[in-house]
């Protein structure tokens, strides 16, 4: 089934839009004759890019889940194992948005205004990827499918462990380990080749502990 860039926005995201404008290949730059994209800023030199997609275009900041040896509940003993997991590397349609509130005590003031306030410090990021699983024949790991692709998260939403991840718009926070809380497939009624999903996690620092479930 063949989808439209408005309607997979539309479906993933909630975003309408409505107009679109698809510059001829022999153009220098693709500058909207009809006005309708005056006022954004075309990026001509595209070196920022490390990874393209199968379509040509662009990934500034692809998110790849790194091999090793990972923790996980084994379902029959109930026991924590270990198992090897490959790379992934997530759909290129993830965007990734993060939050890090600063740990703040504020303290009244008598008969005065505002608060004495004292910083301790950060807490975790709170990280939220949203994408959809399209299919993907230029997929690195030769997960093509929307369902192999979804099958290969849910195996990395079971471990029972920090998992790596290498991406520069993590490396530049400093995120080398997040810990995923939450994975929400939203399968589409009709789109078996469009599956929206949202992952949240919170960043991670390995410590070593005598508990093996216990991290930072």
């Amino acid at each position: 089934m063949n989808y439209t860039i408005p309607n997979i926005f539309l479906e993933a995201f909630g975003l309408k839009v409505e107009k679109m404008y698809s510059p001829s290949l022999d153009s220098n730059l693709p500058q909207d004759p009809n006005g309708l994209y005056q006022g954004i800023e075309i990026v001509e030199d595209l070196q920022e890019a490390t990874k393209l997609s199968h379509l040509g275009t662009p990934i500034l900041f692809p998110i790849t889940f790194l091999s090793g040896t990972y923790q996980y509940f084994d379902r029959e003993t109930g026991e924590i194992l270990r198992k090897q997991m490959p790379e992934f590397q997530l759909p290129s349609t993830c965007v990734a948005s993060f939050r890090r509130p600063k740990v703040i005590n504020k303290t009244r003031m008598n008969g005065g205004y505002s608060t004495v306030k004292e910083i301790f410090g950060f807490t975790d990021y709170e990280i939220t990827i949203n994408g959809f699983f399209i299919p993907e024949p230029g997929q690195p790991q030769g997960f093509v499918s929307p369902k192999a692709q979804e099958d290969q998260m849910v195996k990395w939403d079971d471990l029972a462990d920090a998992v790596q991840v290498s991406s520069q718009i993590f490396l530049s926070r400093e995120i080398h380990t997040i810990l995923i809380e939450d994975f929400q497939p939203v399968p589409q009624r009709g789109r078996p080749n469009l599956v929206p999903f949202t992952i949240r996690a919170v960043s991670d620092e390995i410590i070593q502990t005598n508990n093996p479930l216990i991290w930072s």
